[in-house]
């Protein structure tokens, strides 16, 4: 079958959902699950819309990996935000499912961060290319990122100083610097892409 997608789930995501059960009432487990499904839903609807395969699809503990056919920049710009937005629309669900909608909201606004390779680094990256020349989108990307990456730090402490939360906000901002990849700007496929 030409249009199967090839799907793995490493050790690390079995991990995490034992964790996010022990941690967290059931519902919220549920509610958690499925935004975070129907958000990759999203992308991958957005891919087939603009014409584009999913070749691969990786299940870790950081988050889902897509791997798809190149696609020109303004494509991968709308299918790298389809993600946030699905969840983002997930608020319409509030009357019914609140804990569903919670999590999609908080789902989407975080994909929506200006790091790379989050769907807002994406974004960001593939609206750059778009605009500028190569050099400058490249500055502005990495600032951008480097002032998201402050305003972050500080958002931790004032968290730790003023709420009491000791070391959570700060374990948050150094698994999120880790996820971040620093590199040329490309809107090829090469990379798999983290929803």
């Amino acid at each position: 079958m030409k249009n199967k997608i090839s799907v793995s789930v490493s050790p690390g995501a079995f991990f995490l959902l034992a964790a996010l059960f022990m941690l967290l009432p059931l519902p919220w487990a549920a509610a958690v699950i499925l935004s975070a499904g129907f958000h990759e839903l999203c992308h991958i609807a957005a891919i087939y819309l603009a014409g584009g395969k999913v070749r691969r699809l990786t299940v870790t503990a950081g988050g889902a990996k897509m791997d798809f056919t190149p696609l020109p920049c303004s494509r991968e710009l709308l299918c790298a935000a389809a993600g946030p937005c699905g969840s983002l629309l997930l608020i319409l669900l509030c009357r019914r499912f609140p804990r569903l909608a919670i999590c999609g909201v908080f789902h989407g606004l975080y994909n929506l961060l200006p790091l790379f390779p989050l769907d807002g680094g994406r974004v960001l990256r593939c609206g750059a290319s778009i605009l500028f020349p190569p050099k400058i989108a490249s500055k502005i990307v990495s600032l951008t990122e480097k002032c998201m990456i402050v305003l972050l730090l500080l958002l931790c402490f004032y968290a730790i100083i003023r709420m009491g939360l000791r070391f959570l906000p700060i374990l948050a901002a150094v698994l999120l610097w880790r996820r971040r990849k620093i590199g040329k700007i490309s809107c090829k496929a090469s990379e798999p892409r983290v929803q």
